[in-house]
């Protein structure tokens, strides 16, 4: 099964560098006999079932079959079931799931999904690595961008999407990290948080609009007062 999988990725790479078509072919039939080697309850089914479900993905956005998009679905939302809370792995493969349901032109209900499943990753991941957080901003900041033309239902969901991402910015720009980092860190997430603000007043919530400004610029000002309390 791991070499299969070995291979598979390869092909894969080979397909992004070189676009044939056959290598992503190959790639996810070997991704299929790898998962179908596996024994029942083995360790490795979820990261075969996310790495099968990229292959799709990888496939879809040339094809745009939606069956290789729902298949793969599936089987990132199998792999998630099997992942512990608080695995390192369920952020990412949720912001998959949302770049998936976010290629152009996508529904209402396919924007919902994917602020869902955003909110779903900030939600149960304990700390976002700082390399992902540029391409979940654009996932976010996508949905607002079309969110117009979809209706208050779409806006009603980022709203909860947003807030996600508001409660975990103590956790982005934890203590841990050197001045500069968190400072950098702060700087390119401010622009969400000012959305997030516009987006809860273009639903007349005035007040989680002044809360998402307040919260976006406290971050430093509250980890001072916590480390000269101690």
């Amino acid at each position: 099964s791991d070499s299969l999988g070995n291979v598979s990725q390869m092909l894969v790479q080979r397909y992004q560098r070189l676009g044939n078509i056959q290598d992503i072919d190959r790639a996810i039939e070997l991704r299929k006999e790898a998962l179908n080697l596996l024994p029942p309850g083995s360790s490795d089914r979820a990261a075969c079932l996310h790495s099968y479900g990229h292959a799709l993905i990888q496939k879809y956005l040339r094809t745009r079959n939606d069956e290789d998009r729902s298949f793969a679905m599936r089987l990132y939302d199998e792999a998630l079931s099997l992942m512990d809370a608080g695995h390192t792995a369920r952020f990412d493969l949720c912001l998959k799931v949302a770049r998936a349901h976010l290629i152009r032109p996508y529904s209402s209900e396919e924007a919902i999904t994917a602020a869902r499943y955003i909110s779903r990753g900030l939600q149960e991941c304990l700390r976002i690595g700082q390399e992902d957080l540029p391409d979940l901003c654009d996932r976010i900041l996508q949905i607002q961008d079309d969110s117009d033309r979809m209706g208050e239902e779409v806006k009603l969901e980022l709203l909860k999407t947003y807030k996600a991402f508001t409660e975990r910015l103590p956790r982005l720009a934890y203590v841990g990290l050197d001045m500069t980092s968190r400072l950098r860190l702060l700087m390119r997430t401010a622009h969400v948080t000012t959305r997030g603000a516009i987006c809860a007043i273009q639903l007349g919530r005035t007040t989680d609009a002044i809360e998402f400004l307040e919260e976006g610029r406290a971050v430093l000002w509250s980890q001072s007062l916590l480390l000269r309390s101690r």
